[in-house]
């Protein structure tokens, strides 16, 4: 048994085959995997699918698969990274990676300023804050694990702030 992972965004003509997963356990049970897409380049607004099929028998008698899972997810904006717009700040680089998300990301501050009050605020799409979290960073990159295994699918935004005053917002996806 295995399992071959697909990608459709927006202009592709059909599905693209990113991986095959091997399997283990029974055919069409609950089963953790986890496979991350480091080649999609979003460069535009539009929708991103991933689907999984699980293919059961590939003997000479025959192919059988079916599809298992299939996420969609709207794209408002590209998810490129970007430096900080602020001047007081444009040294500074913010990265979210990977970007959308399945457990774990990793917010990573790449500059040489101190911060001595550094907020980070976690925001659902309707604004409720789901996370807010204080840390303090030296005159060096700074890289911060953001968990989001709990967090139902769906868009965040996460601002960072020194104390009052706004440096990044970068926005999660949570597949």
């Amino acid at each position: 048994m295995r399992y071959v992972i697909e990608r459709r965004m927006t202009g592709d003509t059909g599905w693209k085959k990113l991986a095959d997963v091997s399997g283990t356990g029974q055919n069409f049970a609950s089963n953790n995997y986890q496979f991350t897409d480091t080649g999609a380049r979003i460069t535009s607004a539009g929708v991103l699918s991933y689907r999984i099929q699980q293919v059961l028998d590939t003997s000479t008698k025959g192919f059988y698969a079916d599809y298992v899972d299939t996420a969609t997810t709207n794209i408002s904006a590209a998810c490129t990274p970007t430096s900080l717009n602020d001047p007081l700040y444009a040294a500074n680089e913010v990265l979210l990676l990977p970007n959308p998300v399945h457990t774990t990301a990793q917010l990573r501050i790449n500059n040489n300023k101190a911060v001595r009050r550094l907020i980070i605020i976690i925001s659902s799409a309707t604004g409720a804050v789901v996370r807010r979290e204080q840390h303090s960073k030296g005159a060096m990159p700074l890289t911060l694990s953001v968990p989001a295994a709990t967090l139902p699918a769906g868009r965040y935004t996460i601002a960072l702030y020194e104390g009052a005053q706004l440096l990044a917002v970068k926005e999660l996806i949570k597949l």
